[in-house]
């Protein structure tokens, strides 16, 4: 098995990452057939100097993180942006477990109060991108391909407040019950 790869990374706020696989069998004979080319008396196929599966050629990240202070605290930002180009998915290479490029975006908006509490609003898959994370063939020759669609996108916030303010709320009932000279929360 061969496999070259190329990188670049940038740690800065905007940040974008690159890679450039070119990967392939270097020698493997007695591989898994294709469906496309199975009969009866198939058993195996020669798959040396053929692309390895589930190895994009290109993958590229960019993200964009951004803060800026409001009142005692900060407000942020997050944006992720995830590019894979086309694979096959299953090693037998066949036509029909060829996975098609996807973008992919991800997202978060928060507040950061001062004394380190956040306020987060996140969303995953935030464009709805429809996509097929895999493909394979299901071992026995049935003609099964198994594969795993996209996730939704999932939109949510992360709210920690209800509990902070009970905390506080036990905390006040401990002090006034004591006089004052309670343990604090």
């Amino acid at each position: 098995m061969a496999h070259t790869s190329l990188e670049q990374d940038a740690a800065e706020r905007p940040s974008l990452s690159f890679a450039y696989s070119d990967g392939e069998y270097t020698n493997y004979p007695a591989g898994p057939c294709p469906l496309e080319v199975q009969t009866a008396a198939t058993t195996r196929c020669s798959l040396t100097g053929r692309r390895l599966a589930s190895l994009p050629r290109f993958a590229i990240t960019a993200g964009l993180d951004y803060q800026r202070p409001v009142g005692d605290g900060e407000v942020f930002v997050h944006v992720e942006i995830a590019s894979r180009s086309g694979f096959n998915g299953d090693p037998s290479l066949s036509r029909f477990t060829y996975v098609r490029g996807y973008n992919l975006t991800n997202a978060n908006l928060g507040y950061r109060f001062a004394d380190g509490l956040e306020l987060i609003v996140w969303a995953r898959n935030l464009l709805d991108a429809d996509y097929i994370q895999n493909l394979t063939i299901q071992a026995g020759n049935s003609g099964l391909i198994v594969g795993t669609p996209s996730d939704p996108r999932t939109i949510r916030g992360d709210d920690p407040l209800p509990h902070v303010i009970l905390l506080k709320q036990m905390n006040k009932r401990r002090n006034l019950g004591s006089g004052g000279r309670g343990a604090s929360v």
